[in-house]
């Protein structure tokens, strides 16, 4: 409803119900009535007896995987996951050091100390006398000053004993312990051999001087081989150990190398 100017008026009341009090809405009669709110009501069930008296909890802080010291700054935690491996640094052992090292002890061992001895042997005796003192039954031979001399047998077969015939007399020559027939006291000369067994041929006879040489030659042989002999074994040995820790590590090397 508006009036004659165009503005909205709300609409009177009608004459019969004017003076009368409004009655009660039935639709708040029906609905059930609701308590004043109190903040010290229980919402669910009963609160306990203590109630209002505990401390609020206040909250923890959560647990730190890495400590935090007494400055108040934590370090920096380590990245997730496993730290990466960058692997052996360097070349592979190698193995030429053991390997020569193996190698001369070996060669001293089974080579070179027989080869000295004999290269020591016959440095010490003259090799033109010897040609020159090679016969058989029924040659001549000399004796020099020394009057000693020794003969040999350059077959399998060795004479055990030799008869000398010559301007001097007659003398006998016989074997001794080391498997050479020799003799001494002979007087100079040139004399006729015989050596027996029957049928001995190839006969090497040799003179006092030669004979020493040859003799002081074969000790400094077997001295100088022992020697080489041992320095080998000791080459050896530590040529195989440390062979042995050199593929160890080459082992260890290929392992964390993948």
């Amino acid at each position: 409803m508006s009036d004659p100017i165009g503005r909205y008026m709300p609409p009177s009341e009608p004459e019969e119900n004017k003076g009368v009090e409004p009655g009660p809405d039935p639709a708040e009669d029906s609905a059930p009535s609701i308590p004043p709110h109190n903040e010290d009501a229980p919402r669910y069930g009963q609160r306990s007896q203590n109630w209002g008296t505990q401390p609020a909890s206040t909250p923890t802080e959560p647990e730190r995987p890495w400590p935090v010291y007494s400055g108040g700054q934590a370090p920096t935690p380590p990245p997730p996951g496993p730290a990466a491996y960058a692997g052996p640094t360097g070349p592979m052992p190698s193995r030429a050091g053991a390997i020569w090292m193996l190698v001369i002890g070996l060669v001293c061992v089974f080579i070179l100390p027989i080869a000295t001895a004999i290269g020591i042997i016959l440095g010490s005796t003259d090799f033109g006398t010897l040609v020159g003192g090679m016969g058989a039954n029924g040659s001549t031979v000399t004796v020099d000053d020394s009057g000693t001399i020794g003969v040999f047998g350059s077959g399998v077969q060795q004479p055990d004993e030799c008869t000398l015939s010559g301007d001097g007399g007659e003398f006998t020559l016989y074997q001794s312990t080391d498997g050479v027939v020799s003799g001494t006291g002979i007087t100079p000369g040139s004399y006729t051999i015989d050596c027996g067994p029957a049928g001995s041929s190839g006969l090497m006879v040799m003179q006092g001087g030669q004979l020493g040489d040859m003799v002081q030659g074969t000790v400094i042989a077997l001295i100088v081989a022992s020697v080489i002999g041992v320095i080998g074994i000791g080459l050896t040995i530590g040529g195989i150990v440390w062979l042995v820790s050199r593929n160890r590590a080459r082992r260890e090397y290929m392992r964390t190398s993948w």
